[in-house]
């Protein structure tokens, strides 16, 4: 009996060894995807910093749903079809997103145009 004791523990830490590879793969897999999707309970705050029971939810929505097998893109299409495209910190490029994607680069060109305006303006008023 005593024997067996060593090889015992020997099978026991090659199983964990095994184990925990797939565990972390797991969390990772779940952080990448938290990582992608706002609180809406929380401003500015992604479900993977957040701790709120709607996080907390949504975690575990997407742990199950990887155990089954389902990949990022489902998951997150699910996700958004349950909650709106709010949910989602990189919105996709669709008509009615055209605007929020256009606005950066048209308040950068405003913002060229003032600085050009005052700059020949100032110039114009100098002796």
């Amino acid at each position: 009996m005593t024997c067996l004791r060593p090889f015992a523990r020997i099978i026991i830490l090659v199983v964990g060894l095994y184990a925990v590879p797939a565990m972390a793969a797991d969390d990772r897999a779940v952080d990448t995807i938290t990582h992608q999707l706002r609180c809406l309970t929380c401003p500015n705050e992604t479900i993977a910093d957040s701790t709120t029971p709607m996080a907390m939810d949504v975690k575990d929505y997407i742990r199950a749903h990887l155990d089954q097998g389902e990949d990022a893109d489902t998951i997150i299409h699910s996700l958004t079809q349950r909650y709106g495209a709010a949910l989602r910190y990189k919105p996709p490029l669709a008509p009615h997103t055209y605007i929020l994607w256009a606005m950066p680069l048209v308040c950068l060109i405003m913002g060229i145009i003032i600085l050009l305006r005052t700059f020949y303006r100032k110039r114009k008023t100098l002796p």
